[in-house]
């Protein structure tokens, strides 16, 4: 049962990053011309 709910808190963390993964692209999508969003982007993947 441990085991259940531990990968159940993991599914859910993974799916709390990439609605936000989603949210950074939208952003980047409306803003391409602001040179700092990669750099932001690159950090946020190398912290996950």
């Amino acid at each position: 049962n441990q085991k259940v709910e531990a990968f159940k808190k993991e599914a859910a963390k993974a799916e709390a990053k990439a609605e936000a993964a989603k949210a950074v692209e939208a952003e980047q999508a409306e803003s391409a011309d602001a040179p700092e969003t990669e750099q932001e982007e690159g950090t946020d993947e190398a912290k996950a």
